[in-house]
């Protein structure tokens, strides 16, 4: 056996050796499928290579050139393998895969016509070999096709090493492109130079192929060594993952499971396949469409879905874990089983114990300081009325004085006439004095009384004539005073006695403000103005400082002709005790209550000033959204009717019981009379007197007004009691209704007041009988 003959046995066998190894790869891969067929043809070729190096006749050698057919495949093949790996294995377009073809199949059929594609073999030095033809169109035709295919095979791996990111992708298309020009580029080269040196030389083309295709080969298993098979990936990915991964049958048995939850059970993972998932999961039947087979309940596998549960460890103890599930099912809907990804939640329920601990104690810590806070601005807000209330002291005490010397005056002069027609004027004054009297200490306590905070609509009208009396008795009689309050104003949605509070406090400051002035100029003009009105606001808000929602606000101005607030007092001036009066003349607290009061009301206030000119404060409160209350018809005004029924007086003050008997007496009721609790419940209970009325005075020595009515209550007694203070009803109001009060009435009363009260609580206790004795 020659040289030549060795090395084409040695081409076939490594040809077909390289195609093998490559389609073992994976068969299911159109780029090794091609690959292998390239091989066969240049096995093909190779094989009759050997034929011909070994034929020792003719006649052999010419069944050979029979056999030799492969070849024009070759360059198709080629181009084929190098579209694919640049379309990433993409199948190839079937109008442009039957181009490719197309001339293979046109050059193989000119071969088997022997129509000038090769001539029949001629004997050389080296042994047979295939003839040249004549006519060479044929030939030529083949060679610049078999040229261009396999250059266009080398651009376009080229081309793809050039555009790809990544490095490894980038050397493996080199590796191809290589692999596809080099039998070109060897058998140009190999051809010049053995022509030159034989003439016609030894066909090596196959051999140069089979190297070729050696260099693809390897760039084709750098392909497969880089990239992980579904198996290989899901072991990997199962191993990888540090959550616990159950694969199990639709009987709920564990096929598969991964490293992490065999180490997170305690278990060897070969013990974990075979076991029901319940065993290690113990609330598998309770959690909602868990079990393996609950795919079939809603028609087929679904998305994956999770809860929290327990997984129960080899040592018996719970591991809290967060589960995630997903059936599976085959295309007829049928439950196969499931896949369980458990998430270890052990550190997070830890901390969601101590979060809820520490919330917890945050809550208690915030309901302290809250209570705490309440109880400081209460406080805050008492002090701050204690002020004003003694700053308003001294005007109050005067202007009492006034009116007891008109109450005094009067009588004298009453008494000094011989009839009681002469003495009625004298007498009338003296009442009207004593009502003005007992009005002002009505707006002194409800000034002072520490009540509940009741938001309701509002009418301010009603707060400016409070305000307003309270101000002409008490302030200084040279500072002019101007209240305007238009009508029908809106109503606002506040505490009646916290804007009380705030315009008292507004006034108090502007009154102090005009004493500042009035002791140091000899004529100022001294005047305080209050005025209210209904505004319209946009978003931008006071001076860009206060961004409001738009809309309706109520804005109540105070102004006074002072001497004005400069800017660094301005920026300080509503800081809880921060003042710029003397010691003794003030804590500085009822500018920074007001402000309080009025943000917890959603408004804020402004302050205009001009030194030397005077200042203004602006309230705002949000206007009601809902409409105001239609006017009620107010309800005529009840006959001053008396009765004969019988009712106990209860009160430690004499005169008032001497008055109140001769009132009741005049109106016709039978009366008795006590002068504290213990002889009230004395004759209720002991002598058994009949009573259809008690009327108690509330404060008493012994035994309170509480506790009388406390006890008449304990012993079953359901006479109605109206309670006498000279306290205010709102301040009293809870307790009252707490013992069963049916009614109050202040202390002074007149006759008709007492008269209506009296009747409807006794006229109600009648219909209320006939109620329960008809039933």
């Amino acid at each position: 056996m020659s040289f030549f003959a060795a090395a084409s046995l040695a081409s076939f066998v490594a040809a077909l050796l390289l195609g093998v190894a490559v389609v073992s790869l994976g068969f299911h891969r159109a780029l090794n499928r091609v690959f292998f067929l390239l091989c066969c043809a240049v096995a093909g070729g190779a094989l009759v290579e050997f034929g011909y190096r070994t034929s020792a006749t003719y006649e052999q050698a010419l069944s050979w050139w029979r056999l030799d057919v492969t070849w024009p495949l070759i360059p198709s093949f080629l181009l084929h393998f190098s579209l694919l790996f640049r379309r990433g294995e993409q199948p190839v377009p079937r109008l442009l895969l039957a181009g490719i073809y197309a001339p293979a199949v046109l050059f193989l059929g000119l071969k088997l016509a022997n129509m000038g594609i090769s001539a029949p073999p001629e004997l050389m030095w080296w042994g047979y070999t295939f003839g040249i033809p004549h006519e060479r169109f044929w030939a030529d035709a083949f060679f610049v096709w078999s040229t261009g295919a396999g250059l266009a095979s080398a651009a376009l791996c080229a081309w793809l090493a050039v555009e790809t990111p990544s490095r490894w992708r980038k050397r493996q298309a080199s590796l191809i492109a290589l692999g596809v020009f080099f039998p070109y580029l060897a058998s140009i080269l190999s051809g010049y130079t053995l022509r030159s040196l034989y003439g016609r030389h030894p066909e090596i083309a196959y051999s140069i192929f089979v190297i070729s295709a050696a260099l693809i080969g390897f760039a084709i298993w750098k392909y497969h060594a880089f990239e992980l098979t579904p198996r290989r990936a899901m072991d990997t990915i199962l191993g990888t993952m540090p959550d616990a991964v159950f694969l199990t049958d639709a009987h709920g048995e564990i096929t598969t499971a991964n490293p992490a939850a065999a180490g997170m059970l305690g278990y060897a993972l070969n013990d974990l396949v075979g076991l029901p998932l319940r065993h290690v999961m113990p609330e598998l039947e309770a959690i909602p469409n868990a079990a393996p087979n609950a795919a079939g309940e809603s028609g087929g596998a679904d998305s994956p879905r999770r809860h929290d549960t327990h997984l129960l460890t080899r040592q018996g103890q719970e591991l809290p874990v967060d589960v995630m599930w997903t059936h599976l099912t085959d295309p007829a809907g049928h439950a196969l089983g499931a896949v369980y990804v458990a998430h270890d939640i052990t550190r997070r329920k830890r901390n969601e114990t101590q979060l809820a601990r520490q919330r917890d104690h945050l809550e208690r810590l915030v309901a302290q300081r809250t209570s705490e806070r309440d109880a400081s601005n209460a406080q805050l807000q008492h002090a701050q009325k204690m002020e004003a209330m003694g700053q308003l002291a001294g005007g109050v005490a005067h202007d009492f004085n006034n009116l007891l010397t008109a109450i005094l005056g009067n009588l004298s002069l009453a008494q000094l006439e011989d009839s009681v027609r002469d003495a009625r004027p004298y007498l009338e004054e003296a009442n009207k004095a004593g009502l003005r009297a007992a009005g002002l200490i009505r707006q002194l306590l409800a000034f002072s009384r520490k009540s509940q905070i009741v938001i309701q609509a509002v009418d301010i009208g009603p707060v400016f004539e409070e305000i307003e009396s309270i101000v002409r008795q008490t302030f200084d009689r040279r500072i002019e005073v101007e209240f305007t309050c238009p009508p029908n104003l809106p109503k606002v949605r506040a505490d009646a006695g916290q804007i009380h509070q705030v315009l008292l406090n507004l006034c108090v400051n502007a009154r102090d403000a005009l004493d500042e002035v009035r002791r140091r100029h000899k004529t100022p003009v001294l005047r305080i103005t209050v005025r209210a009105e209904a505004v319209h606001l946009d978003a931008a808000g006071p001076e860009g400082r206060n961004p409001v929602k738009p809309g309706e606000y109520l804005c109540i101005s105070v102004s006074d002709t002072g001497a004005g607030i400069s800017p660094h007092v301005r920026e300080r001036i509503f800081e809880p005790f921060f003042t710029t009066k003397g010691a003794g003349k003030g804590t500085g607290l009822g500018l920074a209550t007001a402000y309080g009061i009025v943000d917890r009301h959603g408004g804020w206030i402004e302050i205009e000033s001009e030194i030397g000119i005077g200042s203004t404060f602006l309230v705002h409160f949000p206007i009601c959204a809902a409409p105001a209350d239609a006017d009620m018809p107010r309800s005529t005004q009840l006959e001053l009717l008396g009765g004969t029924e019988s009712i106990l007086l209860v009160d430690d003050e004499r005169p008032i019981r001497a008055v109140g008997k001769t009132i009741l007496e005049r109106l016709g009721y039978s009366v008795t009379l006590a002068a504290d609790g213990r002889q009230c419940l004395h004759t209720l209970f002991d002598k058994g007197a009949e009573v259809d009325l008690v009327i108690l005075d509330l404060s008493m020595p012994g035994l309170s007004g509480y506790e009388v009515l406390a006890e008449i209550r304990r012993r079953g007694a359901r006479i109605p009691v109206i309670i006498s203070s000279g306290y205010t009803e709102h301040t009293l109001e809870p307790e009252l209704e707490a013992i069963g009060a049916a009614a109050f009435i202040g202390k002074p009363f007149s006759i008709d007041a007492l008269a209506m009260s009296i009747r409807k609580v006794l006229d109600a206790q009648s219909d209320r009988t006939r109620v329960a004795s008809s039933t």
